[in-house]
Order: structure tokens, then C-alpha cells, then sequence
């Protein structure tokens, strides 16, 4: 099978590399482009040095980091997965042009002149017959092009499923149909429910961007439910705030003196001064401040 081209999720293959140095990366990357091609990696260190353009001495000093990518014998489980889908499409190509190659040489009845005469000179067929109403191929066709104008209302799709199928696959980094994996099948339809259900492009683009950064993808239905939990909670009542008026606290300057001011503290104070004013003979109508300097 020919494989020319590799699929490169460059945002997960950045967060799992990060540590690794420039002649790591290139190693690293030779590698898995050489599993690509070939469908597996030598277990065998020479030639394991010779595919990453090293030195055996510098394939021994980066094997240790590279190696923590690959399984027992050089085994690359997202490569494998990747090399089973792309057999899996290639499979689907090939019987879909056997069939159409089949369709196309199946030959087609003609009338000739010899078989048109034997019908006309045939003897009548002595058994009743129903006649049957003709019906012309155009009203066949015309029936089923006229077939999705009778579709009921939001079983279609619209220009609002549309864009919310787009910001999903926006979101999840899927650009290329092919790329599609079996968990997230039937996007499109489905996104003509979610219009149906109020869902917007930015609740589905910004949840489906979080859920993206967990590798392997969750299943459609994972996305589905966050998706409704996010909208439930968009739809929620704002709270309700009660606001009170504060409380006015009295005290009394003296015997039924009120003054205004609040506070047990000052209450005290007021009662110091008057117990001062008391035993110092002071009339009670000194300011507070003449009588705390005769008490010093």
C-alpha cells in the first residue's frame, strides 16, 4: 500500500516533545516517518542509527529519551492507528471503484428491430390482465427530486447546523474528512439537533476546545453531554441579591441623654467622664474634653 503522505497532529506532537532537544526531534521524527512508510521499526540499534542519520555513539546517548515513545520491539500505537484507518479508507476506495467499474459494464437491453416484430406477431395471451397505469420515468425522477422540499422542518440541513459542524471540527483540530475517526461519525446530522436545541457556535467551539486537549478523543455522546451541562448552565436564573438597610445604634450620654453616637466603646467613655463630672463636682454641661484634662 502507498502511503505519500503522514498525518502530523502538530499541537500533540509539540506538548509531548517539548523536552526534547533539536537533534532528538529530528531523530524522533525520521523514525516515525520511517514506521509510516514501512509499516514497523527495526528492533536492531545499527540500524536503528543509521535511519536517524546518528552515530551509534549518539543513537546511544539519545535512545533512552526517544525510546520512552515506543512500546516492547518498537511499537507506535497512535502510528498504528493511523496506519489501520488510512488501510480501512483505502479498503473503501477500492470496492467503491470495483463496484462502479461493474455498474459500468453491465450491458444495457436494447430494442432491435427482430425483437420488436416478434412482439407484435406473438400470439395474445388468452389469460386476463389488469392493465396497469404507465408511469413515465420523468415523474419517478421528479418525485425524488422534489423529496427533500417534503422533509419536515429541521431535518435538513441549514446554514446554523453548518457552522456549528464547523466550529466543532475547528475546535478538535480536524480539517481533512479522512481524518474523521469513528467516535465522531455523524457530526453534520447531529449538529442540525443541536440548532433544534438552542446550542450556539461559541458555547460548541469553546467546550469542544477544552475536551480537544485530552488525547484520544472521547467519543461524540462525551461531547454531547458537556455540551448540555454547559447550556443548562447558561440558561440558569441569575441570583437574586436582598439588600437591607443598616441598622442605627443609640446610646445615651447620661440619664435619658441620647447623642447619636454608636458604639459600646464610646458608650463607656460617656459613662467615665459623666461618673468624673460626678465625683469633680463638674457641671455636666463642661465639654467632654475640659473634663478628661482635670482628671490628668
Amino acid at each position: 500500500m502507498s502511503r505519500p503522505w503522514m498525518p502530523l497532529y502538530v499541537a500533540d506532537y509539540i506538548r509531548d516533545t517539548r523536552h526534547l532537544s533539536t537533534a532528538e526531534h529530528g531523530a524522533y521524527l525520521l523514525l516515525i516517518m520511517h514506521y509510516w512508510a514501512m509499516g514497523s521499526l527495526p528492533d536492531d540499534d545499527r540500524r536503528l542509527a543509521r535511519i536517524t542519520g546518528m552515530s551509534e555513539a549518539e543513537w546511544a546517548e539519545a535512545r533512552p529519551i526517544i525510546q520512552s515513545f515506543f512500546r516492547d520491539g518498537w511499537k507506535h500505537d497512535r502510528i498504528d492507528q493511523e496506519l489501520a484507518e488510512a488501510e480501512r479508507v483505502s479498503e473503501a476506495g477500492k470496492r467503491a471503484g470495483k463496484a462502479s467499474a461493474a455498474a459500468r459494464r453491465k450491458p444495457v437491453p436494447t430494442e432491435t428491430p427482430e425483437s420488436l416484430e416478434r412482439s407484435v406477431n406473438d400470439p395474445p395471451n388468452d389469460s386476463p390482465t389488469i392493465p396497469q397505469p404507465l408511469q413515465p420515468q420523468s415523474q419517478k425522477e421528479d418525485r425524488m427530486v422534489d423529496a427533500p422540499a417534503r422533509e419536515p422542518s429541521g431535518s435538513k440541513f441549514t446554514e446554523g447546523s453548518k457552522a456549528l459542524a464547523m466550529a466543532f471540527w475547528t475546535a478538535v483540530g480536524i480539517a481533512d474528512p479522512l481524518e474523521i475517526p469513528p467516535e465522531l461519525a455523524g457530526v453534520d446530522w447531529r449538529a442540525v439537533e443541536w440548532e433544534r436545541a438552542g446550542w450556539t457556535v461559541d458555547l460548541v467551539g469553546v467546550e469542544a476546545r477544552r475536551l480537544a486537549l485530552d488525547r484520544p478523543l472521547k467519543p461524540l455522546k462525551y461531547f454531547e453531554k458537556v455540551f448540555a451541562t454547559a447550556f443548562a448552565k447558561r440558561q440558569s436564573p441569575l441570583p437574586i441579591v436582598e439588600v437591607r438597610d443598616a441598622e442605627k445604634l443609640t446610646v445615651t450620654h447620661g440619664p435619658g441623654k441620647p447623642n447619636g453616637r454608636p458604639g459600646s466603646l464610646i458608650a463607656a467613655i460617656d459613662r467615665e467622664i459623666a461618673d468624673l463630672q460626678a465625683q469633680e463636682g463638674i457641671d455636666p454641661e463642661v465639654p467632654a474634653s475640659a473634663v478628661l484634662r482635670l482628671s490628668r
